[in-house]
């Protein structure tokens, strides 16, 4: 404020004619407040010692707070300030309702470029809160959860819940295969998986094999098998100790501290798991635009292809990359391959002559 009262020097004033100086006001509107409400702060003079006459006036500078409601007052000459306001920033009222408000209630002439201005409002507060809602999801920790009789599966969600309101447990049902698994992973795109180990009665597979196919295609995802049995039965070797844990790690029932702590360890490292996958992905990013860029240039070798391909799928599936036409990400790789295929028919046709 100080400086709207300096930038009038050689505009407004010169010299010394202090009495020109006009009246600065900064206007915060401040929304979503509990109470609609309107307060006004300037200077004032409190006298300490003997009165003094000085010079110059005491309200040049002033601020004005506008506390504005989530909800939309009535129509009322002590709101009327507040109704207006409220409905022109309102993220729920369509733009003609908001025109309507203000050119019937308010009287204000709705030329086409207001209209326009109100549209822009209207755009920009959309997109606020579409962000908004977006760093929230962002931020929410997202934990598959599959299982092939999931009866115990609203109670764990909502142990997590309560505790976590951050974490998503998502029911991965309605899959058959490994592959429907590896996709409904992509769409949900999930931090981290928590798998059942006994699910070859329902499938044709279980748990840590169907882990061992999802860290193939998505190698840094951390999977978790969840068991009825103890850690020391799994031992197929295909699941590590550490991302083995007994269903009863849910049970918190009577908030036992011993279980809580637990409880409270094992979604931590979840938590942890999910952060570095996160992290690792950000670098994938990275390996994925330099291989994206020499491809632009040259022609990959088989493996690059490869690996170019798989971290296109994770990357795209997670929304961290633009989505490419399928020729274009196609095409290169299956002429390597026919090549190769070619190649290797004449190999075993030499072979055969000789």
């Amino acid at each position: 404020m100080s400086r709207l009262i300096s930038s009038q020097k050689e505009r407004d004033f010169v010299n010394t004619n202090y009495d020109d100086i006009k009246q600065v006001f900064s206007i915060w509107i401040c929304m979503n407040m509990d109470d609609n409400s309107l307060s006004h702060i300037h200077l004032t003079k409190d006298e300490m010692l003997k009165p003094c006459n000085w010079k110059g006036n005491l309200d040049l500078l002033n601020i004005v707070l506008i506390g504005i409601t989530n909800e939309i007052p009535e129509h009322d000459e002590k709101y009327e300030m507040h109704r207006l306001i409220g409905a022109l920033l309102s993220s729920e009222l369509k733009e003609q309702e908001k025109l309507d408000i203000i050119e019937h209630e308010y009287n204000i002439p709705i030329s086409q470029e207001f209209r326009e201005d109100v549209s822009i409002m209207c755009n920009l507060s959309q997109g606020i809160e579409d962000k908004a809602i977006a760093k929230i999801v962002m931020n929410m920790y997202k934990i598959g959860y599959i299982d092939d009789h999931p009866d115990q599966y609203e109670n764990y969600r909502k142990k997590i819940k309560r505790r976590f309101p951050d974490i998503d447990l998502i029911l991965f049902d309605g899959c058959k295969t490994k592959e429907e698994f590896l996709e409904r992973i992509y769409k949900e795109q999930v931090d981290v998986m928590l798998i059942d180990y006994k699910m070859a009665g329902t499938f044709s597979f279980d748990g840590s094999t169907l882990i061992n196919y999802i860290n193939d295609q998505v190698r840094d995802l951390e999977c978790f098998i969840l068991t009825g049995v103890e850690q020391d039965k799994v031992a197929d070797g295909l699941v590590a100790e550490r991302n083995r844990y007994s269903k009863t790690i849910f049970d918190t029932e009577g908030d036992d501290e011993e279980k809580l702590k637990k409880f409270f360890d094992f979604i931590n490292v979840l938590i942890e798991s999910a952060n570095v996958f996160r992290t690792r992905r950000e670098q994938k990013k990275e390996e994925y635009k330099v291989l994206y860029e020499k491809r632009k240039k040259e022609t990959l070798s088989l493996k690059e292809e490869e690996e170019y391909l798989r971290l296109y799928k994770v990357l795209s599936s997670y929304g961290m990359i633009e989505e490419l036409p399928k020729e274009v990400l196609t095409i290169d790789f299956e002429e390597k391959l026919d090549h190769l295929l070619r190649i290797g028919d004449a190999i075993l046709e030499k072979h055969r002559e000789e």
